[in-house]
């Protein structure tokens, strides 16, 4: 069995061929031996160690690094809303609401 990567689109659902990468904010990633994921993939009470913040927008970024989102940081998921609702993580004891998409942009292990 080939490692594929299904994409669902608009018309149906493709699958593209990409062995030892990841998709990340537009992207083919090379992995370097560990599993990389993002925030949204982890289980409520899993945590991680973040790796990147791929956010696109300076001021949430540096907003994130204020509240102590930061690289090498180890985070928890404490919920997650259904239907693409935001996500509750913890960081240093403190608990910090992310919209969805925002999480989804920060890379974790």
């Amino acid at each position: 069995m080939k490692n594929v990567t299904p994409f669902f689109l608009a018309y149906g659902m493709i699958e593209i061929e990409k062995k030892n990468h990841y998709w990340t904010t537009g992207e083919w990633i090379e992995k370097q031996g560990e599993m990389i994921m993002v925030l949204t993939d982890l289980h409520k009470g899993e945590t991680a160690v973040v790796v990147r913040l791929a956010i696109e927008q300076e001021a949430l970024k540096q907003r994130l690094l204020h509240l102590g989102v930061k690289e090498g940081k180890t985070v928890r998921l404490k919920a997650a809303m259904p239907f693409g609702g935001p996500v509750m993580v913890e960081v240093d004891g403190q608990a910090i609401g992310l919209r969805r998409k925002e999480a989804s942009s920060i890379e974790v292990k």
